[in-house]
Protein backbone atom coordinates (compact mmCIF):
# COMPACT_ATOMS: atom_id res chain seq x y z
CA UNK A 1 0.00 0.00 0.00
CA UNK A 2 2.91 2.24 0.95
CA UNK A 3 4.41 1.75 -2.60
CA UNK A 4 1.77 2.21 -4.26
CA UNK A 5 1.10 5.37 -2.16
CA UNK A 6 4.29 6.33 -3.42
CA UNK A 7 4.40 5.71 -7.00
CA UNK A 8 1.29 7.54 -7.65
CA UNK A 9 2.46 10.87 -5.19
CA UNK A 10 5.64 10.46 -7.57
CA UNK A 11 3.58 10.29 -10.45
CA UNK A 12 1.41 13.44 -9.50
CA UNK A 13 4.67 15.19 -8.51
CA UNK A 14 6.35 14.68 -12.13
CA UNK A 15 3.11 15.84 -14.41
CA UNK A 16 3.50 20.01 -13.19
CA UNK A 17 7.52 19.44 -13.85
CA UNK A 18 6.55 17.59 -17.19
CA UNK A 19 4.25 21.01 -18.17
CA UNK A 20 6.52 23.50 -17.01
CA UNK A 21 9.48 22.02 -19.47
CA UNK A 22 7.14 21.49 -22.07
CA UNK A 23 6.22 25.55 -21.65
CA UNK A 24 10.02 26.66 -21.20
CA UNK A 25 10.48 24.54 -24.73
CA UNK A 26 7.67 26.05 -25.89
CA UNK A 27 8.97 29.49 -25.15
CA UNK A 28 12.07 28.46 -26.53
CA UNK A 29 10.80 27.70 -29.37
CA UNK A 30 9.05 30.64 -30.53
CA UNK A 31 12.11 32.71 -29.18
CA UNK A 32 14.21 30.24 -31.86
CA UNK A 33 11.64 31.25 -34.46
CA UNK A 34 11.73 35.46 -34.05
CA UNK A 35 15.31 35.43 -33.96
CA UNK A 36 15.69 33.04 -36.96
CA UNK A 37 13.02 34.69 -39.18
CA UNK A 38 12.61 37.79 -37.84
CA UNK A 39 15.16 39.18 -35.09
CA UNK A 40 13.61 42.55 -34.87
CA UNK A 41 10.81 41.47 -33.45
CA UNK A 42 12.13 40.13 -30.01
CA UNK A 43 12.31 43.64 -28.38
CA UNK A 44 10.15 46.20 -30.32
CA UNK A 45 10.43 49.06 -28.90
CA UNK A 46 6.89 50.81 -28.69
CA UNK A 47 3.47 50.33 -29.24
CA UNK A 48 3.40 50.42 -32.87
CA UNK A 49 6.41 48.30 -33.25
CA UNK A 50 4.44 45.65 -31.02
CA UNK A 51 1.51 45.48 -32.96
CA UNK A 52 3.61 45.67 -36.65
CA UNK A 53 5.74 42.78 -34.86
CA UNK A 54 2.55 40.73 -33.65
CA UNK A 55 1.26 40.51 -36.92
CA UNK A 56 4.71 39.63 -38.83
CA UNK A 57 5.96 36.89 -36.06
CA UNK A 58 1.96 35.29 -36.37
CA UNK A 59 2.80 35.04 -40.43
CA UNK A 60 6.18 33.57 -40.12
CA UNK A 61 5.09 30.83 -37.42
CA UNK A 62 2.05 29.65 -39.63
CA UNK A 63 4.49 29.74 -42.34
CA UNK A 64 6.86 27.35 -39.66
CA UNK A 65 3.41 25.55 -38.88
CA UNK A 66 2.74 24.67 -42.45
CA UNK A 67 6.15 23.87 -43.68
CA UNK A 68 6.81 21.29 -40.02
CA UNK A 69 3.55 19.91 -41.09
CA UNK A 70 4.61 18.60 -44.71
CA UNK A 71 7.77 17.35 -43.09
CA UNK A 72 6.17 15.15 -40.23
CA UNK A 73 3.38 14.06 -42.69
CA UNK A 74 5.99 13.02 -44.45
CA UNK A 75 7.55 10.38 -41.64
CA UNK A 76 4.27 9.01 -40.81
CA UNK A 77 2.33 6.00 -42.20
CA UNK A 78 -0.66 6.80 -44.03
CA UNK A 79 -2.83 5.46 -40.71
CA UNK A 80 -0.57 8.18 -38.42
CA UNK A 81 -1.17 11.29 -41.57
CA UNK A 82 -4.97 10.13 -41.33
CA UNK A 83 -4.64 10.53 -37.36
CA UNK A 84 -3.18 13.40 -37.39
CA UNK A 85 -4.66 15.60 -39.95
CA UNK A 86 -7.77 15.06 -37.61
CA UNK A 87 -6.28 16.54 -34.76
CA UNK A 88 -4.77 19.00 -36.82
CA UNK A 89 -8.02 19.94 -37.83
CA UNK A 90 -9.47 20.32 -34.66
CA UNK A 91 -6.64 22.34 -33.74
CA UNK A 92 -7.79 24.62 -36.28
CA UNK A 93 -10.78 25.16 -35.12
CA UNK A 94 -9.94 25.09 -31.48
CA UNK A 95 -7.27 28.05 -32.25
CA UNK A 96 -10.10 29.95 -33.90
CA UNK A 97 -12.66 29.53 -31.72
CA UNK A 98 -10.20 30.66 -28.65
CA UNK A 99 -8.26 33.22 -30.45
CA UNK A 100 -11.20 35.06 -32.79
CA UNK A 101 -14.51 36.46 -31.55
CA UNK A 102 -17.17 38.22 -33.42
CA UNK A 103 -18.34 41.63 -31.79
CA UNK A 104 -20.06 43.93 -33.16
CA UNK A 105 -20.01 42.36 -36.87
CA UNK A 106 -16.19 42.27 -36.75
CA UNK A 107 -13.71 39.64 -36.43
CA UNK A 108 -11.34 40.85 -33.48
CA UNK A 109 -8.31 38.32 -33.47
CA UNK A 110 -6.31 38.11 -30.72
CA UNK A 111 -2.76 37.66 -32.59
CA UNK A 112 -0.65 36.70 -29.49
CA UNK A 113 -3.19 33.89 -28.65
CA UNK A 114 -3.24 32.81 -32.01
CA UNK A 115 0.84 32.96 -31.94
CA UNK A 116 1.08 30.93 -28.79
CA UNK A 117 -1.26 28.24 -29.94
CA UNK A 118 0.34 28.11 -33.41
CA UNK A 119 4.30 27.56 -31.63
CA UNK A 120 2.46 24.82 -29.41
CA UNK A 121 1.29 23.16 -32.42
CA UNK A 122 4.79 23.50 -34.12
CA UNK A 123 6.16 21.88 -31.06
CA UNK A 124 3.77 18.95 -30.91
CA UNK A 125 4.49 17.94 -34.68
CA UNK A 126 8.62 18.26 -34.17
CA UNK A 127 7.81 15.84 -31.13
CA UNK A 128 6.03 13.71 -33.31
CA UNK A 129 7.98 13.89 -36.19
CA UNK A 130 11.22 13.37 -33.33
CA UNK A 131 9.69 10.28 -31.46
CA UNK A 132 7.81 8.30 -34.00
CA UNK A 133 7.75 5.24 -31.26
CA UNK A 134 5.68 7.97 -29.32
CA UNK A 135 3.30 8.99 -32.05
CA UNK A 136 0.06 7.47 -29.66
CA UNK A 137 0.95 9.81 -26.68
CA UNK A 138 2.19 12.82 -28.38
CA UNK A 139 -1.07 12.61 -30.25
CA UNK A 140 -3.11 12.57 -27.52
CA UNK A 141 -1.47 15.29 -25.62
CA UNK A 142 -1.72 16.99 -29.06
CA UNK A 143 -5.44 16.61 -29.16
CA UNK A 144 -6.17 17.51 -25.54
CA UNK A 145 -3.63 20.32 -25.88
CA UNK A 146 -1.91 20.05 -23.20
Amino acid sequence: MKKTLGILILTLLSVPAYSAIRNSEIRDLEKEIIKNEWSACLTPNNFYDQVYCASKVYGVVDKVLNDQYKNTVKLLSKEQSKRLKTVQIKWIRNRDDKCAKIIDGSVMLDISCSTKLTVESIYYLKQIGRNPNDFNLLLSEYERGE
